[in-house]
């Protein structure tokens, strides 16, 4: 989707219901934005993922969502189309359009309108009294979750494609996010994240956390030589004569000693 501001007179309600040209507009405080072109397939996928579970848990409940495009009027001047929300207050639900604020809105982002929904249409909502804003990243998959607290939004959570999302606001509603982020993503467009890993100092431990194998060579019959040594420095010293080795150890036990008075 781009997001373009048109020209600086305000539109109103009335204008906008008059405007027949096929393309997606929203009125923010009788400025009015252009939502063309359509949004990406990864925009589409995760969209229709959240609102499947979401109209499955309102199946029989008082609430009910809606999925893009549906018109909201939130005043005169500020009209929108969130791409899901859940109306708990049947009375606002009119042929035409909903009357007045959802009690929850999700907006999935886009390059072209991550702005515009994090601070414009943020807000917008939290003017109007939404209780209960999602901003979902479809790639790398996050759902922020925000709940309105006073006039401003407070994060009442962060949510990866691997747990379950908790709604704040609205009982018992939970979402599995492990179908919802399921589309794969191009190798060229993988992102290469921060991930838990083993760093190459710790030379206690494998890779995969197991503590590291000693060497079990048997003691030198003079005596001279460790019967235990780790792995990195058997394989180091393993070619030299006793003499040799000895001298190395005597060695790095002089630095151990100087390396503990430091720290006394």
């Amino acid at each position: 989707m781009s997001v373009r501001g048109s020209v600086k007179r305000r539109f109103s309600w009335n204008d906008y219901r008059d405007w027949d040209d096929g393309q997606r507009w929203e009125l923010i405080g009788g400025e009015a934005f252009c939502m063309s072109p359509a949004p990406s397939v990864r925009h589409q996928a995760v969209v229709g993922a959240l609102f499947g579970q979401l109209l499955q848990h309102f199946q029989g409940k008082s609430c009910r969502p809606f999925v893009a495009p549906v018109d909201v009027k939130l005043s005169a001047e500020d009209v929108v189309q969130p791409d899901i929300m859940v109306i708990c207050d049947r009375s606002k639900i009119l042929d035409s359009h909903i009357e007045g604020a959802p009690d929850l809105v999700v907006e999935v982002l886009s390059p072209s309108s991550d702005r515009h929904d994090r601070v414009r249409k943020l807000r917008l909502y939290a003017s109007h009294g939404v209780q209960e804003y999602w901003l979902v990243q479809p790639y790398p998959a996050v759902i922020e979750v925000l709940q309105l607290v006073g006039t401003n939004y407070r994060i009442a959570g962060a949510y990866t494609d691997a747990e379950t999302l908790h709604s704040p606001t609205l009982s018992g509603l939970e979402v599995d996010l492990s179908t919802v982020f399921t589309l794969p993503v191009p190798v060229e467009k993988q992102i290469d994240e921060v991930r838990e890993s083993a760093p190459p100092y710790d030379a206690g431990y494998l890779p995969d956390g197991s503590p590291a194998q000693t060497s079990t060579r048997a003691p030198d019959p003079n005596g001279d030589r460790p019967a235990v040594i780790g792995h990195a420095l058997d394989d180091f010293i393993g070619d030299w004569t006793d003499a040799e080795a000895e001298e190395f150890l005597g060695e790095v036990a002089v630095f151990e000693q100087i390396d503990e008075s430091l720290w006394q």
